[in-house]
């Protein structure tokens, strides 16, 4: 029975799968099982899927392409007691099982693992993307993981090792309007499940113009932004007393268009944190200056802006605000 079972959905994905496999077949740490379960994938794709004669791999077909079967499938179908989670485009670092089952193994208060990860792409054009991996590289532990889940997923999908025990526990990846993988790890969080890291890379995330993150409504802003009101509700009603309102730093139609779904949750917006002395309402709540914000009320800051966004966290630390405690950032 192999330790490890790595679960590989494919579709369309012929001018990375080769790479992708090799590096998995490549890895230092040899007690495993590769699972490729093939949704929708075409004729070139499985061409290529079967040139490699491998006892570790094992194939399960679907015509029809549906990434959360796929996925769900191969975990019910593993045999491992550890799973691991890699998409097609990507790549593993050598290490990268042999790292993750070391941390798991030496510390058995955590469940998930993640590691750093190389980003694959155009910096220039896609700068966004690349300024993505290069803040998710920056969340350590899973303090960090914890309180920047709500600003966006604090880890890569295909980074992520974890021990087969919490499918059975908190249920295995769930369809419908949001980012499936995102999702699952609110839920973990939400749940008290422990996500570590280790600091060796351990990916190498590829950002091409075919991600299913950038073809998807699933991964749209608006699904991003009503699965973190779901959770973010969920943690506030258990967390705070009962009609507790919030305060949202931010004015404009982006923080509205992002902040919007929190009425959907029976979350009170109070009012709103502004920067400027030159309104005072907006959406027929009051505007509060940052430097009178009321005491007692709990604070979501949805400015996008990185550059402001760490402005605004330095300067609730600065003046005694907690984040987890009296504020989050959203966005």
């Amino acid at each position: 029975m192999p330790r490890v079972s790595v679960i590989l959905p494919v579709c369309r994905a012929e001018q990375y799968i080769e790479d992708c496999i090799q590096s998995i077949l490549n890895q230092t740490f040899r007690d495993f099982e590769l699972i490729i379960v093939t949704n929708g994938s075409d004729e070139q794709t499985l061409f290529k899927i079967d040139h490699f004669r491998n006892d570790r791999i094992r194939r399960i077909d679907f015509e029809k392409a549906d990434l959360v079967k796929a996925v769900n499938t191969g975990i019910a179908s593993s045999k491992g007691e550890f799973i691991a989670r890699m998409d097609a485009d990507d790549i593993m670092t050598l290490n990268r099982l042999g790292l993750q089952m070391k941390f798991l193994n030496e510390k058995p208060n955590f469940d998930v693992v993640s590691g750093k990860v190389l980003y694959e792409g155009d910096k220039n054009k896609n700068k966004g993307y690349y300024l993505h991996v290069e803040w998710l590289n920056q969340l350590k532990t899973h303090s960090d993981i914890y309180l920047n889940r709500f600003v966006d997923s604090p880890v890569a999908n295909p980074s992520l090792m974890m021990r087969k025990k919490i499918f059975d526990q908190f249920g295995l990846f769930e369809n419908g309007d949001f980012p499936e993988d995102y999702e699952m790890v609110l839920r973990w969080l939400d749940s008290g499940v422990r996500i570590g890291k280790v600091y060796e890379p351990v990916l190498h995330w590829r950002d091409h113009a075919r991600r299913l993150t950038r073809n998807d409504n699933r991964y749209s802003q608006d699904a991003f932004y009503r699965i973190k009101a779901r959770y973010f509700s969920t943690w506030f009603h258990r967390s705070k007393k009962a009609g507790d309102s919030v305060l949202i730093w931010g004015t404009g139609k982006s923080v509205w268009e992002k902040s919007i779904f929190l009425k959907d949750r029976e979350i009170e917006v109070l009012g709103y944190i502004d920067v400027k002395n030159n309104k005072s309402v907006f959406k027929e709540k009051p505007i509060f200056h940052y430097s009178s914000i009321p005491a007692n009320q709990f604070i979501l800051s949805y400015v996008s802006d990185r550059e402001g966004r760490q402005e605004i966290y330095n300067y609730l630390l600065k003046n005694g605000f907690d984040p987890g405690e009296d504020f989050y950032m959203m966005s």
